[in-house]
């Protein structure tokens, strides 16, 4: 079997003084990953994914600043993930979703409650941060705008976006029973 230009075969970590210092500075490679990215969540496969690259293509000489080394392969890993992120976004336009349920002559909040689902909805509702909570409700139970939204809590639309998307991505992954 050929071998893979893009995954060459591993090399033992105990050649290079890179993964030592990875191993060295984990904890501080993690929280380096977390602060940088905003994604707490991901910083741990940023983590494993540097060690991979420093096995992969380990330094053809003696290193003089591992620790230097290391923090330089992390960013090109951090860049990576945030150009694979941008390019794998899903959009979400609530917008047209309204519009679709306005055309059945429903709206989200009309259907739960004649599910009988109030208390459900109030309690996912309440799950969500003060501010989500308000945009949420201003939008879709109020049926303002993003754009009246935004000028009544002094925010840009795109926070407003942001907001409402947060909001029902949450009642949707929300534990219905």
């Amino acid at each position: 079997m050929a071998p893979d230009p893009k995954h060459p075969p591993l090399r033992a970590a105990a050649d290079t003084s890179a993964a030592t210092a990875l191993l060295r500075y984990a904890r501080e490679l993690r929280r380096f990953f977390a602060r940088k990215a905003g994604r707490p969540y991901s910083a741990e496969d940023m983590v494993q994914e540097t060690y991979l690259q420093l096995l992969r293509f380990p330094p053809t000489e003696a290193l003089r600043e591992p620790e230097a080394y290391l923090y330089r392969v992390a960013w090109h890993v951090l860049s990576r993930f945030n150009r694979l992120e941008r390019s794998e976004r899903i959009s979400f336009d609530s917008e047209l979703a309204d519009e679709e349920l306005e055309q059945s002559g429903h709206s989200a909040f009309d259907a739960a409650e004649a599910l009988g689902q109030e208390t459900q909805v109030r309690r996912i509702l309440q799950e969500l941060s003060p501010r989500t909570q308000a945009i949420l409700l201003l939008c879709k139970r109020d049926g303002l705008s993003y754009k009246e939204i935004a000028q009544r809590l002094g925010i840009s639309c795109d926070a407003v976006k942001k907001h409402v998307m947060r909001g029902v991505l949450h009642f949707k992954n929300a534990d219905w029973t």
